[in-house]
C-alpha cells in the first residue's frame, strides 16, 4: 500500500508517468525529462517507441511499471500482452495484480527477495531494502513512513487474518 501510494501521487489507483491525462502527454513528460536528465538517462532510453508495435513504456500502474522487457515479464501475471497493450496496466485489478505479483516475488531487485523477504513476519522490518522490490532506494524514508501509517492503521482497526 505505501508504494501504491507513493508512486500514484497518493490516488492508489493507476496512472500514467507524470499524471499525464493521455500517452501522448506522458510522451511529452519523459521526453522534457529526458532532455532536462540527458541522453543516457533511464527516461531518455525507456521514453522511446520500442519492440514489434513502437510502444513507449513509459511509467504506468500503481508502481510505474517502465521498460519494454519489464512489460514482457509482466504479461503473465496481467493475463494479456502488455507489449500489444501497454495501456492495460491503467486497468486497476490488472494493475493491482502485477503489483502484487511483483512484490511477491522480487523479480526487479535483482536478488529475486520478495517483500515478505524484507518484512517478515516475526523480526525487524527492513524498510530501507524493501524498497528494492520496486525502484532501487529511492524516498525510501518517506515510503517507510507510508508503510508505518498504514501498518498503525491496520492494527487499529483489528489488524487482519493472514
Amino acid at each position: 500500500m505505501a508504494t501504491a501510494y507513493h508512486e500514484t501521487g497518493a490516488r492508489m489507483v493507476p496512472v500514467r508517468e507524470g499524471f499525464a491525462p493521455t500517452d501522448e502527454a506522458a510522451i511529452r513528460d519523459v521526453a522534457a525529462l529526458a532532455r532536462k536528465l540527458g541522453p543516457n538517462s533511464p527516461p531518455a532510453r525507456y521514453g522511446k517507441p520500442a519492440g514489434p508495435y513502437g510502444k513507449v513504456y513509459f511509467g504506468r500502474c500503481q508502481m510505474q511499471l517502465t521498460w519494454l522487457e519489464n512489460y514482457q515479464g509482466c504479461s503473465a501475471d496481467a493475463g494479456t500482452d502488455l507489449v500489444k497493450d501497454p495501456d492495460t496496466m491503467l486497468d486497476p485489478k490488472i494493475s493491482a495484480r502485477v503489483l502484487i505479483r511483483d512484490l511477491m516475488d522480487g523479480r526487479w531487485n535483482g536478488q529475486h527477495k520478495g517483500i515478505a523477504y524484507y518484512l517478515p513476519t516475526n523480526g525487524q522490518p527492513d524498510l530501507k531494502d524493501a524498497r528494492r522490490c520496486v525502484n532501487g532506494t529511492d524516498c525510501w524514508q518517506k515510503i517507510a513512513g507510508y508503510y508505518e501509517a498504514f501498518l498503525a492503521a491496520i492494527k487499529a482497526a483489528g489488524g487482519w487474518k493472514a
